[in-house]
């Protein structure tokens, strides 16, 4: 009778760790049978279709176009607090108020009695101790060592404009260059809005981009705007040569023809809203001339 062959240590390890394996692996295959058997079908996604695209464009982007929080570049007029201040006593005119969107860079005309109008940024001393302390669109207020008192526009009636404006001041008209270079002149002469208004009305009639020219504006075209030139008279109020007038109360500028006729719609409102661009950026200027009917 044969004897068994004797089996070696390793091998019975072999063996055993063999049928371990084995049985994972076939413990592996039963579960993902039963898986396959068991487990739902998948769920397939449908594409989306072209309105839901727009309705999920809309969402991401549409409050940004509609400027919830204002428009990138343009700023708006700062309302300064009212300040309730007597009037004052000092013989001093309101000739032109400018509020502009940065409240430091606001300014206003201001006269002596008897004398021609100076420009002031708020802080300038105006007289003496007075300084000029905030900018309204119908006022200005002034400091004089910590007392503010208040300084109106007086009550002047715009109907003498009209029909001043109606009478050229010759019967004969010089050549284009001689009639600029006379209306250059003439701004140039002006000590008060009043003045202002009424030269500026009357060359708008007789010649739209003549009053232009005088002004030292050049037009960007149609809805583009004026460009300030050096030596404009415009200088006087803050804006600098290269500064683009866009729109005067919301109309845009840069036809010479109809935007003669807000000149009326200022006059008989006394002020007016003026959009400027500087370089990049934009800005808003209440320029206020005491002109009511």
């Amino acid at each position: 009778m044969e004897q068994a062959a004797d089996i070696k240590p390793w091998q019975r390890l072999t063996v055993r760790f063999g049928k371990i394996v084995l049985t994972l692996l076939l413990a592996w295959l039963m579960a993902l049978l039963v898986w396959l058997i068991i487990a739902p079908e998948p769920l397939y996604l449908k594409a989306p279709t072209k309105g839901g695209s727009n309705r999920t464009s809309f969402e991401s982007a549409g409050a940004g176009s509609y400027h919830v929080f204002g428009e990138v570049g343009v700023a708006e007029v700062v309302e300064v607090k009212a300040v309730d201040a007597p009037d004052t006593r000092l013989r001093l005119s309101l000739l032109g108020a400018t509020q502009s969107s940065v409240e430091e860079e606001s300014s206003a005309i201001i006269a002596r009695k008897g004398s021609g109008g100076d420009f002031y940024r708020i802080g300038d001393v105006v007289e003496g101790r007075t300084r000029l302390a905030a900018v309204y669109k119908d006022k200005v207020i002034l400091d004089t060592a910590g007392k503010l008192e208040t300084l109106k526009f007086d009550e002047v009636s715009s109907a003498g404009i009209g029909v001043a404006s109606q009478t050229p001041e010759r019967n004969e008209r010089p050549d284009t260059d001689d009639r600029a270079k006379s209306l250059r002149e003439r701004f140039s002469r002006v000590r008060s809005t009043q003045d202002f208004m009424m030269v500026a009305s009357e060359a708008a009639q007789q010649d739209p981009e003549e009053m232009l020219s005088g002004l030292g504006l050049e037009s960007q075209g149609s809805g583009s705007g004026y460009k300030v030139t050096a030596g404009s008279i415009l200088t006087q109020v803050d804006l600098k040569p290269g500064d683009i007038v866009l729109s005067v109360n919301g109309q845009p500028l840069g036809d010479a023809s109809s935007d003669s006729s807000l000149l009326e719609q200022v006059m008989s409102e006394g002020s007016a809203q003026i959009e400027v661009q500087r370089g990049n950026s934009r800005f808003m200027v209440n320029q206020s001339f005491g002109l009511r009917n």
